[in-house]
């Protein structure tokens, strides 16, 4: 009204924009909401990848090399990602994995940021596997990943999740020497306070932190495989052989509703199609052996719809 201060006038100003940009948030918190529970209600969901890291750690270029996704430009900058993307890729054995890229993580995110913060990493939340993305050339690279796992921690990550969070150190190529051990003292000096064992256990990783350079391609292979393990193990997911007969609607079932990785043309003198033929289901010509990847429910589904018609064995 009239006679109000400027400094009173600046202040409604500011409420203003604060409950605009609460109602803004609110709808995202909805909107994310239904994204994934339509997500989740689909028959075939694809486990979810989050990739993770401090700002300017290489995330995006790591999405990059694992997805092969020529048009991503990554920015060689803090806060080069300002909000979530989703790309999807394929692992080694073709089952396909949605990575979804994440806003950098920095130090010290204040209390009042923190649900803003959620929101744009609810997919971290839900996701099946983290990949924390680690600078190896930054001399404060141990402190900023201890960071993020905190972080993490704060958003109600699952604990069975944090345990398996597959620990990467990216840009060695700019390290002095590649021959010397990336995870070294040096480059990760222990932080002076506590910390959480869950946390140094997945900082640690075991020794299985896997050292990379995603502009220049190195490592991204062994880092694949890595990745596959664990969606296998979050997703509980099986990959098995399976013995079905070449015409009837076992393969075309198995297309629509699991990952086949191969077929081909079953033995002729194998036991399992010795087994078939006693049963008069298929002969031995007759009959492929389908290695596919299915869910724990895909695979009951499977097997009460054709069990009698197929031949299973798991696959090392």
């Amino acid at each position: 009204g009239s006679g109000e201060t400027p400094v009173a006038v600046a202040k409604q100003i500011l409420l203003r924009k604060e409950k605009a940009l609460k109602e803004k948030l609110e709808q995202l918190h909805k909107k994310q909401d239904v994204i994934t529970h339509t997500d989740r209600a689909k028959q075939q969901k694809f486990p979810i990848v989050a990739v993770v890291g401090y700002t300017n750690a290489g995330k995006t270029s790591l999405v990059k090399a694992l997805t092969k996704d020529s048009s991503m430009e990554p920015k060689d900058m803090l806060f080069a990602t300002l909000d979530t993307t989703a790309h999807l890729g394929k692992l080694p054995s073709g089952l396909k994995v949605l990575y979804v890229d994440t806003i950098g993580f920095i130090s010290d995110l204040p209390h009042e940021l923190v649900e803003s913060f959620s929101v744009t990493l609810r997919e971290v939340v839900s996701a099946d596997v983290i990949v924390h993305v680690r600078d190896a050339s930054h001399p404060q690279c141990f402190a900023q990943a201890a960071n993020v796992m905190r972080t993490l921690e704060k958003l109600d990550v699952p604990d069975e999740v944090l345990d398996q969070v597959v620990q990467v150190l990216n840009k060695v190529d700019k390290l002095p020497s590649m021959e010397e051990e990336v995870d070294s003292t040096p480059l990760n000096p222990r932080p002076p306070d506590p910390v959480n064992p869950l946390i140094e256990q997945s900082l640690r990783g075991g020794g299985s932190t896997l050292p990379i350079s995603a502009t220049k391609h190195q490592g991204i292979d062994a880092l694949l495989c890595q990745i596959e393990q664990s969606v296998m193990k979050s997703c509980n997911l099986r990959k098995l052989a399976l013995t079905v007969p070449a015409y009837g609607m076992e393969l075309s079932w198995l297309y629509q509703n699991a990952t086949v990785c191969s077929v081909a043309p079953a033995a002729k003198n194998s036991n399992v199609n010795k087994g078939l033929e006693a049963e008069g289901i298929s002969s031995a010509s007759e009959s492929l052996v389908v290695t596919a990847i299915l869910s724990e429910p895909g695979f009951a589904k499977f097997s009460h719809q054709f069990g009698r018609l197929v031949r299973v064995q798991h696959h090392s």
